[in-house]
């Protein structure tokens, strides 16, 4: 089954990784909420974020030695569990 949508959750430094990775799962029809192609301009990132992750039923974090010391990551792991 399918995700409805699926939030990436990753590292600013690891942006190409993230890229890559969700050009691969929408080539494979899986939707993905991706900050670099989801937030638009001046749309509040903050309140995307918060919006995003409670709509997605799946959560992907891109676990890097970055990652692991990203507060926003830290944030939205913590959101994703709630």
């Amino acid at each position: 089954m399918l995700p409805t949508e699926v939030f990436l959750s990753h590292s600013d430094q690891d942006t190409q990784f993230a890229t890559d990775l969700t050009e691969m799962m929408r080539s494979h029809g899986i939707p993905v909420w991706y900050s670099r192609t989801n937030i638009l301009g001046a749309q509040q990132w903050h309140d995307e974020i918060g919006v995003a992750l409670r709509r997605c039923d799946w959560f992907v974090l891109v676990l890097s030695p970055r990652s692991v010391e990203s507060i926003w990551v830290k944030r939205e792991f913590l959101f994703a569990l709630q």
